[in-house]
């Protein structure tokens, strides 16, 4: 399995990064919009975890339309602020398989990842 991890604190990269290693997980960082979106066009990964501020013209939450917008089936999951219910609803409504609010649960979105990992 391979993810796509644009998160741009280098303290949760880093935790999120050795879990999914740790677990098999191939693991490719970003932290630009626009990077994201054109290593999804190189080779789409499988699964995509994009916070809200991702740097860049482009939100977390637009990055996660385009992807959809390119491949419905993709599972984009965005990170952004825990009390602010419109960013989740907007995420939500852009098509994000999920949504986690900071601080992150590395434990639980580690094994949502898993949870998604496609059957051999």
């Amino acid at each position: 399995m391979r993810i796509l991890l644009a998160v741009p604190s280098d303290s949760v990269s880093s935790v999120l990064e050795a879990l999914l290693t740790a677990r098999g997980i191939e693991v490719v960082t970003e932290t630009s919009g626009a990077r994201v979106l054109e290593v999804c066009a190189e080779s789409e990964p499988d699964a995509v975890v994009v916070a809200v501020d991702v740097v860049g013209a482009h939100d977390g939450v637009e990055v996660c339309r385009m992807l959809k917008g390119r491949s419905a089936r993709l599972p984009v999951i965005v990170i952004g602020p825990s009390a602010d219910e419109d960013v989740r609803a907007r995420a939500l409504e852009a098509g994000a398989t999920g949504y986690y609010g900071v601080p992150v649960s590395p434990t639980a979105l580690v094994k949502e990842l898993e949870s998604i990992r496609p059957k051999p």
